[in-house]
């Protein structure tokens, strides 16, 4: 009987633990970041010229476009297809900034993701 009730208080106690850390971990960011002299919000538009790269190991790699600086924005699509035959070409994309504001389930480190919604897309090559 003591057993029963200890499985079953360490079985909630676990699932309220894993719940706790898993909407812990990624929350949406309502910051701004700076990005060519000029300041921008999370839903802003905005235009960025650079390559377009695949990162990530797989299965979990995304597309990115990579700036001259170095900057990064994860390309937030349906679908990679059409950007697939044009990696590491150069474009200016015309989009939707989007911040996501990450953060490990103990809550020590912070990270912000950086997403572009592309709503115009022109090779510059």
């Amino acid at each position: 009987m003591i057993l029963k009730k200890y499985l079953l208080y360490s079985a909630c106690l676990f699932g309220i633990v894993l719940l706790f850390s898993m909407c812990s971990g990624c929350k949406s960011g309502n910051g701004s970041i700076e990005y060519k002299n000029r300041i921008y919000s999370n839903g802003d538009e905005i235009e960025v010229i650079g390559r377009i790269s695949r990162v990530g190991n797989e299965p979990f790699t995304h597309l990115v476009l990579i700036d001259d600086s170095g900057a990064r924005f994860s390309i937030v699509k349906e679908s990679e297809e059409p950007f697939l035959k044009f990696k590491g070409n150069q474009f200016k994309i015309t989009g939707t900034l989007y911040l996501k504001k990450l953060v490990t389930a103990d809550g020590n480190k912070t990270s912000t993701i950086i997403e572009i919604s592309p709503v115009s897309i022109i090779p510059l090559e």
